[in-house]
């Protein structure tokens, strides 16, 4: 993967995640995340994974678990 690649996986992520920290309580589904990170479903989830090492459902209940 180039490395211009790589930035714009990262930055996709990074739009996610203050999206997924300001709505913890509410019901977020993969559509959601990706289309904030500008990408299709599987795209997403696979980029996900591959910038976190988890995939975001897991992610998200993470967050949900620190908060409590």
């Amino acid at each position: 993967m180039s490395s211009e690649t790589e930035e714009s996986h990262r930055q996709a992520i990074l739009r996610v995640l203050p999206f997924l920290r300001e709505r913890l309580t509410e019901e977020i589904d993969l559509r959601q995340m990706a289309d904030v990170a500008v990408m299709s479903p599987y795209h997403f989830l696979r980029t996900f994974r591959e910038q976190t090492g988890v995939p975001p459902a897991r992610f998200l209940s993470a967050l949900r678990i620190e908060v409590d």
